[in-house]
C-alpha cells in the first residue's frame, strides 16, 4: 500500500451585524498539497546531464499528486 499524508482544513467564523447573522466557511482539501516521493518517476539516467534525478510529470499519476482544492462559502440569515 502507498502511503499518503491527507491534510484537510476547514475553518468556520460566525458573525452578528445588526440583525443578520453571517456565517463564513473555508475549506481546503489536501491544504498543504504534498508531493509522494516514494512513487515518483525520476530520470535515473547517469548520462542525461541536466535531467539527471528530476521528475518526470507527464508520467506521475494523478494519484500520488492531487490537487489542492478550496471551497468558500458565505450564508446570511435573518
Amino acid at each position: 500500500m502507498k502511503p499518503t499524508i491527507a491534510s484537510d482544513l476547514a475553518l468556520e467564523k460566525n458573525f452578528k451585524i445588526e440583525r443578520f447573522n453571517v456565517t463564513f466557511r473555508a475549506q481546503a482539501t489536501n491544504a498543504l498539497n504534498h508531493f509522494n516521493l516514494l512513487t515518483a518517476r525520476f530520470d535515473t539516467n547517469p548520462n542525461d546531464g541536466a535531467n539527471f534525478g528530476s521528475v518526470y510529470p507527464g508520467q506521475t499519476p494523478t494519484a500520488d499528486s492531487p490537487p489542492r482544492n478550496v471551497n468558500l462559502g458565505l450564508k446570511a440569515s435573518f
